[in-house]
């Protein structure tokens, strides 16, 4: 697949289209549901992923989801306006119950970002790690191999 690179556009617009997709106010409100049920921890990170792609489409942004199409790069990648964007990296499935962030999720989110600035060298971003714990590891954790 030949990587095309995201820009923004009107928001207004693009909400405006999104609406149009609804025959009727509660189809609109089962979708939100939807995305708003898949945007939840223990959630697949497939489905996880997905309904964030879909929530950036419905508040107006242009979005991708550069790891899925072309194997590389963020998990979702919003483009929030003209040269600014949100890049995103998910870890959905881990256990609510975790005290820290492993060494290999923030060796993720640095590979994300290496690739938005090779791609988008000249752009603003907001890096985002969702993930249920705020802490990072230390030098003492285990973490699975």
């Amino acid at each position: 697949m030949k990587f095309e690179k995201l820009v923004g556009q009107k928001r207004i617009e693009n909400i405006k289209t999104w609406l149009r997709n609804f025959e009727n106010n509660e189809a609109m409100l089962l979708a939100i549901e939807e995305i708003a049920g898949n945007l939840e921890f223990g959630v697949s990170a497939n489905d996880f992923e997905e309904a964030f792609d879909r929530l950036g489409i419905a508040l107006g942004f242009s979005t991708q989801r550069p790891d899925k199409e072309w194997k590389e790069g963020p998990d979702n990648l919003w483009a929030v306006r003209d040269g600014e964007y949100l890049l995103s990296e998910s870890k959905s499935e881990v256990e609510l119950s975790r005290a820290e962030i492993y060494k290999t999720e923030t060796g993720q989110m640095n590979n994300a970002c290496a690739w938005f600035k090779n791609k988008y060298s000249n752009a603003k971003v907001t890096n985002l790690l969702i993930i249920p714990t705020k802490a990072l590891f230390s030098a003492l954790t285990t973490q699975p191999a």
